[in-house]
């Protein structure tokens, strides 16, 4: 059921690339369009029998298009066409050719763990070159215990059924914009949530002018303080007074403008309709369900493993990644 995303890489985007390093467990690669889009940005380099040293965040990086690798740093630095993406026993290899040079021809090695989280990256520009080790980092304990803490893991957060989707919140790990194609990790501080929220109107016709407002939020704290179980209740009760329902998905993301400053944006899709389909050949940790959120402004997609914890989540051009996916 996952989709295959079409992504186009205008620029190469290790330009301006973030002074951060990539980590291991950032997230894991299950085939070769997970690499497409992703800036490894390692900490250590060696060439075998030769020399060894620590790199600082982002001054070596390899960012892998369709078409392209872009690499960064030292002598390395260029634009290498793929000529082709294998999948290996030990993870993957892309054969390249330098997009200037023809002759120089050689391969990026995709060192996976059992996890198929990246470890290693072995580059070599061309047959006449030593191959040069590039190590990705391990996260540091603290670091991990903050991620583990903030962001919405893979098997947390457990949807049900379609209609138990309100009250509910992800905080995403990894964002992964399907127009430009870049995959990004996201940090506490930028602050992304998609909430999905209920509201409960209760008109009382025997009072003409007053309204009673309910509202089921997706904090999920909150939900359990709310007396929106009284509400249904008095509906059987009294034939007078209606309920009405509405539902709404709240996207908080950060993007820069035109002018370079970063914006705090909400956005709120009014829901139409949940439709929820299965693929059951899908194996169990893989997208077996997808629930269609259709809204006002076009449909949203959630993705669920067998045991219906969340995946991932689509919203106009961007999918919105737990940890650990």
């Amino acid at each position: 059921m996952k989709k295959l995303f079409l992504l186009f890489m205008a620029i190469p985007f290790w330009v301006g690339a973030q002074k951060t390093y990539s980590y291991i467990n950032d997230r894991k690669f299950l085939d070769p369009t997970d690499l497409v889009g992703y800036n490894f940005r390692p900490c250590k380099m060696e060439i075998k029998d030769a020399s060894t040293k620590d790199i600082n965040a982002g001054d070596y990086s390899f960012g892998i298009s369709q078409s392209n690798l872009y690499v960064d740093g030292g002598d390395i630095k260029g634009v290498y066409s793929v000529n082709n993406i294998n999948t290996t026993e030990f993870g993957f290899k892309l054969l390249l050719m330098n997009a200037r040079d023809p002759t120089l021809q050689g391969h990026l090695k995709i060192i996976l763990n059992k996890a198929s989280q990246v470890e290693l990256l072995l580059f070599k520009r061309s047959t006449k070159d030593k191959e040069i080790i590039f190590y990705q980092k391990a996260i540091d304990e603290p670091q991990a215990k903050q991620d583990m803490k903030y962001f919405t893991d893979r098997n947390e957060l457990v949807v049900q059924h379609a209609d138990s989707l309100w009250g509910k919140k992800v905080i995403p790990f990894f964002v992964n914009n399907n127009e430009s194609g870049i995959q990004t990790r996201l940090n506490p501080v930028d602050s992304s949530t998609i909430r999905f929220v209920e509201v409960v109107t209760i008109i009382d016709k025997t009072k003409k002018k007053d309204k009673d407002k309910l509202v089921a939020t997706a904090i999920k704290e909150d939900t359990t303080s709310t007396p929106l179980a009284n509400a249904k209740k008095t509906v059987d009760t009294k034939k007078d007074i209606k309920i009405i329902k509405e539902h709404f998905v709240y996207v908080r993301s950060f993007s820069k403008n035109e002018s370079g400053v970063t914006e705090d944006k909400i956005t709120k899709y009014e829901v139409k309709s949940v439709v929820e389909k299965q693929d059951k050949s899908v194996s169990p940790d893989g997208d077996r369900y997808q629930i269609t959120i259709a809204t006002n402004k076009g449909d949203l997609y959630m993705y669920l493993t067998a045991a219906r914890t969340v995946n991932y989540i689509d919203v106009a051009e961007k999918s919105y990644l737990v940890r650990g996916y």
